[in-house]
């Protein structure tokens, strides 16, 4: 299978997020899909996720690397499937499902969302096939990418963490600087959410 082309990630200005959760270069962050367990490929912790029991993945709390409580994911019923993040009582980011095939992973999707920080409020979509490692994260208003989805086969940049993938790291996600790591984490939980429950 020949690899998609690397995507360039330049820096995001203004910062999107909180400016001591950016970094100034390209870091690539590690999904460990059962324990939804975010880490970039040197081994530190971005951000752990788990379901609200008796929720399933319709509400999930997200934290820090020593247990702190960040924010949550949680579903919201609308015409189209929608997942929003909450802090303290308020929606700072939100997607949708704009296009998704029922029943399958052989296909593209399109989502779209807002980040809400203290410049305002930011549009992102995410286009592309996620399970094939094709999806790019793009700001609306500039068509600036600030990330892009891998896996082990079909892009390149794919680290093999150790020598070798385990199992359950099923892709990850190379996310430009300027970013919040903590928040577009949980972006990605909540895209991946979405996508999943669309292709049953």
């Amino acid at each position: 299978m020949l690899a998609t082309p690397r995507i360039k990630l330049t820096p995001v200005a203004p910062t999107l997020g909180n400016p001591d959760q950016v970094r100034s270069e390209e870091t690539t962050i590690i999904l460990r899909k059962n324990a939804w367990d975010w880490g970039d490929t040197d081994g530190y912790t971005i951000v752990v996720a788990s379901a609200t029991p008796g929720s399933a993945r319709d509400k999930m709390e997200v934290l820090n690397e020593v247990g702190t409580h960040l924010y949550d994911i949680k579903n919201r019923i609308s015409v189209h499937r929608t997942m929003q993040g909450k802090r303290d009582q308020h929606e700072f980011f939100e997607m949708q499902n704009e296009k998704t095939q029922k029943g399958t992973t052989d296909h593209e999707s399109v989502m779209t969302g807002w980040w809400k920080d203290t410049s305002g409020t930011r549009r992102f979509a995410i286009k592309g096939n996620w399970y094939k490692g094709e999806a790019v994260v793009w700001l609306s208003e500039s068509n600036h990418p600030i990330g892009t989805i891998l896996t082990a086969d079909s892009q390149e940049g794919y680290q093999r963490v150790g020598g070798e993938t385990k199992g359950e790291e099923d892709y990850q996600v190379r996310v430009a600087p300027g970013v919040d790591l903590q928040v577009f984490a949980g972006i990605c939980i909540a895209a991946e959410t979405i996508l999943a429950k669309a292709a049953k």
